[in-house]
């Protein structure tokens, strides 16, 4: 059985991890839906990244780069501009009345438009299929964009982690704060992260079939430092943070 759990406090840990240098990449491409047409509104969340070549201490989601969002317009056409270098990237996007599509980008030659097909669909007619929930921070305000992803699902045979054919991995909440995640097979209970630029990670246990649940996000901790050597400031690195203990 699921416990309900909070974000606990983390000690932090400088370390320098590699220089960066050269152009800044821009991506630019689009989202259609199954028949091809645009998708206009749609939000775009660079999600994940990770190192082209070699490889990095970094988590997918702790680069500069990741939690960059804009909104695909009329054309369903988005441009993300001042990327570091030297990276792959994973986009999210959202869109109300569409499953979320994440598309890898890799290659950014000229001419490349990653193009993103977004799904239809619709809430599932059965309530023991569906986990609804409601996003805000410590004041109560709604959070937009947050991301919630799936740990796990509880039902009648025992509880399964990873990744489960028919459940959604993730969802993003809309500008009211609310989401839905759908499980092809009706389970009892969810577990699942939720994240929010400048918030705290929360894990949270969703009741399926229940009515939307609040889930509230701390404030989170921003941290400020100077990189010097021998006295004199070392500009173009990456700065990362590891726990060290709980």
């Amino acid at each position: 059985m699921f416990m309900h759990a909070k974000a606990v406090p983390l000690l932090i840990l400088f370390f320098v991890v590699s220089a960066v240098s050269g152009t800044e990449p821009t991506i630019k491409g689009s989202a259609v839906d199954s028949s091809g047409h645009p998708i206009s509104g749609a939000t775009v969340i660079v999600y994940h990244a990770g190192v082209l070549t070699g490889y990095s201490t970094f988590c997918p989601s702790c680069y500069r780069d990741c939690g960059k969002r804009t909104k695909t317009d009329e054309s369903g056409s988005y441009t993300i501009s001042n990327l570091a270098p030297g990276l792959w990237f994973d986009l999210l996007f959202v869109r109300d009345g569409f499953a979320p599509e994440i598309v890898r980008v890799k290659d950014f030659s000229a001419g490349i438009v990653p193009v993103a097909t977004l799904k239809a669909r619709s809430s599932p007619a059965d309530p023991r299929h569906a986990a609804r929930g409601h996003v805000v921070d410590h004041t109560g305000l709604a959070v937009s964009d947050a991301v919630v992803s799936t740990i796990g699902v509880e039902d009648e045979h025992g509880t399964t982690i990873g990744t489960i054919p028919g459940l959604d991995p993730i969802a993003v909440t809309d500008i009211k704060g609310n989401f839905e995640i759908d499980d092809e097979k009706p389970a009892k209970r969810m577990l699942v992260t939720v994240e929010s630029r400048t918030l705290a990670l929360r894990f949270a246990t969703l009741v399926i079939g229940a009515p939307s649940q609040d889930i509230e996000l701390e404030e989170g901790a921003t941290v400020r430092g100077r990189v010097t050597q021998d006295g004199k400031p070392v500009a173009n690195f990456g700065v990362g943070y590891g726990q060290i203990g709980r």
